[in-house]
This record gives structure tokens, sequence and C-alpha cells, in this order.
């Protein structure tokens, strides 16, 4: 499998669902509702606005946030694999909007 290039997005939506992942990670189903692009990388999310994408995250990130189903979030992600983004640990925060 070809490696992903380096790549970012400033994302916000909704989190469907939040279980445990491997290594202390959570991994949530995110609606995407937006991504927007981050200064000098490709954003190889804004296709998938409107999808349903899963994003890892450490689970304190997630606690420390206090992330459950039904949150809004704005995040800064990267598409990791093909079907999987990874957020950027101090990029992640719940929203009202």
């Amino acid at each position: 499998m070809a490696p992903i290039r380096p790549n970012w997005s400033d994302a916000r939506g909704r989190v469907v669902s939040i279980e445990p992942a491997d290594h202390d990670y959570v991994r949530l189903q995110l609606a995407l509702d937006a991504a927007d692009d981050v200064a000098d990388y490709p954003n190889l999310l804004h296709d998938r606005v409107g999808e349903e994408l899963p994003v890892e995250m450490p689970g304190d990130v997630a606690r420390a946030a206090g992330l459950a189903a039904g949150d809004r979030i704005a995040a800064r992600l990267r598409l990791g694999a093909i079907d999987l983004a990874f957020a950027d640990p101090a990029m992640v925060r719940r929203t009202t909007d």
C-alpha cells in the first residue's frame, strides 16, 4: 500500500458514536459537515463532506473534551488511510454550532 501524503483539514461535524480503539485511543464515527483548508497542506477530506468518517484520537484527549455521541466538534484531521482519519490532539474541541 502506498503511503498517504502529508495532509490536514480543519473539520467540523457531529459525533455519531465513540468506542475504544487500540493503545488507549478512541474511534469516533464523525458525520463530517465541513473540511476547510489548512495552509501549505492538501485537503484530502473536502470530498468527504456529508459522509461519515472514522476518526481516531488519544483517549485522554476525548475524555478531557468530554466527547460523547451527539456532540458537535471542531478538529484538525489528517487522512491516514483510505477510510480512517487521525485528529491532531492539540486541535480538538467541542462546539455549539
